[in-house]
């Protein structure tokens, strides 16, 4: 913990690389989610069809 926490206080004078880097993080979360509701129901249908084949 003690290496850690001298990095922590040098990145606090630039708050602007934080906040980029969270905004990616959300964007990629956003497109994410949205991928997910498009194929989510295909991808649920193909878990289908490789649960019959491995019951074969």
């Amino acid at each position: 913990m003690g290496k850690i926490k001298p990095q922590i206080k040098k990145n606090n004078p630039s708050k602007s690389h934080p906040s980029t880097g969270w905004n990616i993080f959300g964007a990629v979360c956003l497109i994410g989610e949205i991928v997910f509701t498009l194929f989510g129901e295909k991808i649920r249908k193909i878990r289908k069809i490789t649960m019959s084949y491995s019951k074969i």
